[in-house]
């Protein structure tokens, strides 16, 4: 029989995990609509340029919107947030923070750190001085993606066994329905 205590960090957990690989997901639908090449861009472009490109810019600010969501603080006016901060207090607590588990939330910061500014001032708030003299805020390299992406997957496998969940490889959110039907289906339309 499990404490309270650790029941509710692996509800905690259960939770940021589902919502891990809905970022997953998002990204998965992103790169495959606007990072495969030119032949998907031209398709999209034929078949309604302005909703993809509205789209995309959606999808983008709502990428960095679940980043800084699942990287906010543990706790916000008393009330507790399903964030890596607090499942390494839930771990830590009960004796099960490790390392390799620091390190890749470590590393989870490190990216959320360089999407801070445009969460801020663009994302959660419209900054009068950022809307009125714009300014490219959150750039970064395609590389600085796969690494967060591979610390978000180390670290859920590394609580899911900590927590004895297991772990889950979401590396892949692709299946009936996705943004590969809905490309198959322009294209053959196109």
């Amino acid at each position: 029989m499990h404490s309270p205590q650790f029941i509710h960090a692996r509800d905690v957990f259960n939770a940021f995990r589902v919502e891990s690989v809905w970022l997953r997901s998002i990204y998965d639908t992103t790169y495959a609509l606007f990072s495969t090449g030119s032949n998907t861009t031209d398709l999209l472009q034929r078949c309604a340029a302005q909703f993809f490109a509205d789209l995309n810019h959606i999808l983008v600010e709502y990428w960095v919107l679940v980043v800084a969501r699942i990287t906010d603080p543990a706790k916000t006016m008393r009330r507790e947030n399903v964030t890596a901060k607090l499942i390494l207090e839930n771990l830590d607590q009960l004796g099960l923070l490790t390392t390799e588990i620091q390190y890749e939330a470590d590393g989870l910061h490190r990216y959320r750190a360089i999407l801070n500014d445009a969460r801020n001032r663009v994302v959660s708030h419209a900054d009068k001085e950022t809307f009125l003299n714009p300014v490219l805020l959150g750039e970064h390299a395609p590389h600085e993606i796969t690494e967060f992406l591979e610390h978000l997957q180390k670290f859920n496998d590394l609580v899911g066994e900590a927590l004895g969940e297991g772990p889950l490889d979401f590396r892949s959110t692709s299946g009936p329905g996705d943004v590969f039907d809905l490309l198959r289906v322009l294209k053959s339309a196109a």
